[in-house]
């Protein structure tokens, strides 16, 4: 790996175990998404458990995409702002670490982009840092949690409000998970089905 995020996936495999239930609820997938920069790090995960699948990473930062792709070759690259990209019929759709780069306004148009890339019965597997209390607060300049040189956007959300979310969408949430991690104190994972 040669970006600092990668190595963090990395050394922080066991936060994105839960990705392993998929092929129990999903035994077949064609097409998988992978949105945002730390999500394009689990393309050979995802590779190992959907071997015939295309796998789609899609981000802005294509130091991240090509880092990504050097572990995992068969991954097509999206260079592209997901809240613009127009992809369709992903059997699953994969969101790491990504939505706490949002601010609530921001949030919602992202959640339905992602369940418009989904086809029928499609699953999302998401996960992000859970906010210990409710805030109103926008997203702020922090230093990165896995580089202290880089400034990065965050907003913590809840997971109670992100699975409400879901709902109010049209997905149906199978899992919940949560995760206690040193840099980010606790991650929730979200899976979820498109109706």
């Amino acid at each position: 790996m040669r970006t600092k995020l990668g190595q963090w996936i990395f050394d922080n495999a066991e936060l994105f175990r839960h990705i392993a239930q998929l092929p129990a609820l999903k035994k077949d997938a064609s097409r998988i998404l992978l949105s945002g920069s730390a999500s394009s790090f689990l393309a050979s995960s995802v590779g190992e458990l959907y071997s015939d699948a295309e796998i789609v990473g899609v981000d802005l930062n294509s130091e991240c995409l090509e880092d990504a792709q050097g572990e995992y070759e068969d991954m097509t690259l999206v260079k592209e702002d997901f809240s613009s990209y127009k992809g369709s019929l992903y059997d699953i759709a994969i969101s790491t670490l990504e939505i706490e780069k949002l601010n609530t306004r921001e949030l919602t148009p992202y959640l339905f982009n992602l369940y418009d890339s989904l086809s029928q019965d499609g699953y999302l597997y998401i996960s992000f840092p859970d906010a210990i209390s409710p805030t109103a607060m926008e997203k702020s300049l922090y230093p990165a949690w896995y580089d202290e040189n880089e400034m990065i956007y965050m907003k913590y959300y809840m997971a109670y409000d992100v699975a409400n979310a879901l709902g109010m969408i049209g997905f149906e949430v199978k899992a919940i998970e949560g995760d206690n991690n040193n840099d980010l104190i606790h991650i929730v994972t979200i899976i979820a089905r498109k109706q």
